[in-house]
């Protein structure tokens, strides 16, 4: 008996001991100290929006806020359960809300998604971003940004910097392979955007959005040229009116910065990128689908809001989205084009 005592107390000294090496005692150790942080939010449209993004209806953020205060607009929060912040129409340089997000990317070790839309950024300081390892969503759309922030994260796999204006030379530098190795998503909608020479140094994209900018056929050329490069594989192409924002996707209604007339170039674009399953052609003015009669099967193209009166080009195997073309059903099509809609369309 005086054995097993001993053999016990043994035993017990040494779990002791061992207890620091071993992980799951710390881990159990640290599974019951939960640190939080209290945040005093003087904006009352950030707080209504933190409190939104980090309240028990969101999934990605489950159990984040630990509490709130609507009079004094404090909120508490477990900073390790947050994944995801979503903040629209806030301007950062007023009161503390800079203060407010850099403690929120600083904190939040786990942070997957920041989407920021109609924040003015103009002053930010995009530094504490900078090697943010966990992030692999950014959405900066409408932030009032000049040129792409200078900054490197390793496991982006998306960033959002569309209705920001991009036009000034060099303004799209910083979207290079090193900086960004993992993005396959480059949303660039309503940039004022004319040169897309920065996209040999981006990696490989399956998607790009360049909807409602300053392009022509001349980029359109440039663009055909990186089908056997780096955009080899790219899956998903705008290059209408569509805008995509990281939190929406809306077609105003005039037509798309965008002006291309070389209409053969359009149609080939399924032929020189074979992985594109969808092609965001829409406001672009088009006239005819001749040239796209020959468009391989399983690409969906957008020509919503185009001026199409002759549809050669379309037959039943094709997935085009015709809605809403301005034409005038009164008298005969142009002459040369077909002067009867087709069986599919009536």
């Amino acid at each position: 008996m005086k054995i097993n005592r001993k053999l016990l107390s043994l035993l017990l000294a040494l779990a002791i001991m061992s207890g620091p090496i071993l992980p799951w005692m710390q881990i159990t150790v640290l599974a019951q100290e939960i640190q939080t942080n209290v945040l005093a939010i003087e904006d009352k449209k950030l707080y209504d929006d933190l409190k939104s993004c980090f309240g028990p209806g969101k999934f990605d953020n489950y159990k984040a806020m630990t509490a709130n205060d609507d009079e004094n607009q404090t909120i508490t929060l477990d900073m390790q359960k947050v994944k995801l912040i979503e903040i629209r129409n806030v301007d950062m340089r007023q009161e503390n809300s800079e203060e407010i997000l850099q403690t929120l990317i600083r904190g939040c070790t786990n942070l997957k998604g920041l989407k920021l839309k109609g924040c003015n950024l103009s002053e930010f300081d995009f530094s504490s971003l900078d090697h943010k390892e966990s992030l692999e969503s950014l959405s900066l759309a409408d932030g009032k940004l000049g040129e792409v922030p200078d900054i490197i994260l390793p496991n982006l796999q998306m960033i959002c910097l569309a209705k920001n204006d991009l036009s000034a030379d060099g303004a799209c530098n910083c979207l290079t392979e090193d900086r960004f190795p993992n993005l396959n998503g480059l949303w660039l909608d309503d940039c004022g955007i004319s040169d897309i020479s920065f996209l040999e140094h981006t990696g490989d994209l399956q998607t790009l959005y360049l909807g409602d900018n300053r392009l022509t056929d001349e980029s359109l050329a440039a663009l055909i040229d990186l089908s056997s490069e780096n955009l080899s594989g790219l899956e998903d192409l705008n290059l209408g009116k569509t805008i995509h924002d990281g939190l929406s996707t809306s077609l105003p209604n005039f037509r798309s910065g965008n002006k291309f007339t070389d209409l053969a170039s359009l149609a080939s674009l399924p032929a020189c990128f074979p992985a594109l399953g969808n092609l965001d052609l829409s406001y672009l003015m088009i006239d005819s689908l001749q040239e796209f009669a020959s468009v391989r099967d399983g690409v969906k193209i957008d020509f919503k809001r185009n001026k199409i009166c002759d549809f050669t080009g379309f037959t039943s195997g094709k997935n085009f989205d015709l809605t809403y073309q301005d034409i005038s059903l009164s008298g005969d099509f142009v002459e040369g084009k077909e002067r009867e809609l087709p069986e599919l369309l009536q």
